[in-house]
């Protein structure tokens, strides 16, 4: 099955499928409380909306990222190379999955954005929503790692919105604007930089060649070969 093929099946599963309905209604109340009932009114939507968009795409990229099971935990193991194979390309497919929400929801915000005339440039919102995912995505993926190192795998659904909520308030605390995908859409800041280095080292981690170990591969052959018998 083509990639393209993979993503369109993973939007489907009703995890994803879901929470992408739940997403879209959230930005339509978002728009419909902002929205100005009178015509004199200064049209502010934008401000509330391109905030409200970019924390759910980062809050559901590290949710999802935490939830791969990519990262092993400790009480499961794999013994095939395919299984790991499989691990990997949906890690991949899901982050594809998050990446068309960006597309999908984009229309929502260039309404918002048309009738707000913000000074800022839509095209920084988009930079930033587009960075946002695969770098929170990655996040979620290494809150996984940590969580399978020190066993406590049942703190990740409180460990993802922790992570995301401890550098909205960093950037508060210091008045910098690094970490905080909630205020990052309204102006133009570093956020990109670090979102962006965070995005490459994700894609870097998920689209690297890979070589099974030596302890993998003899799994492998053993159990092909036990087949075989």
């Amino acid at each position: 099955m083509r990639p393209l093929d993979q993503i369109s099946a993973r939007l489907m599963r009703p995890d994803m499928s879901q929470l992408l309905t739940l997403f879209l209604a959230v930005l339509v109340v978002v728009v419909g409380f902002s929205w100005p009932s009178a015509g004199g009114l200064a049209n502010e939507s934008w401000f509330a909306l391109a905030p409200a968009r970019s924390a759910f795409l980062a809050l559901a990229a590290a949710g999802f990222g935490a939830s791969q099971n990519l990262i092993l935990l400790p009480s499961r193991t794999y013994t095939y190379v395919g299984d790991a194979v499989t691990r990997l390309a949906e890690a991949r497919f899901t982050l594809g999955a998050l990446l068309v929400w960006v597309l999908v929801t984009l229309p929502i915000e260039v309404v918002s954005h048309a009738a707000s005339y913000p000074a800022t440039n839509l095209a920084w919102s988009a930079l930033v929503s587009l960075l946002t995912v695969p770098a929170f995505y990655g996040l979620g993926l290494l809150l996984r790692r940590v969580a399978a190192t020190l066993r406590v795998g049942w703190a990740l659904p409180v460990a993802v919105p922790a992570a995301v909520l401890l550098g909205a308030w960093l950037d508060l605390r210091f008045d910098t604007a690094l970490f905080n995908p909630w205020t990052a859409p309204l102006a133009p800041s570093l956020y990109p930089l670090v979102a962006g280095a965070s995005a490459l080292l994700t894609l870097f981690y998920l689209f690297r060649p890979r070589q099974p170990s030596a302890g993998t591969q003899s799994e492998a052959a053993s159990a092909a070969g036990g087949v075989r018998s």
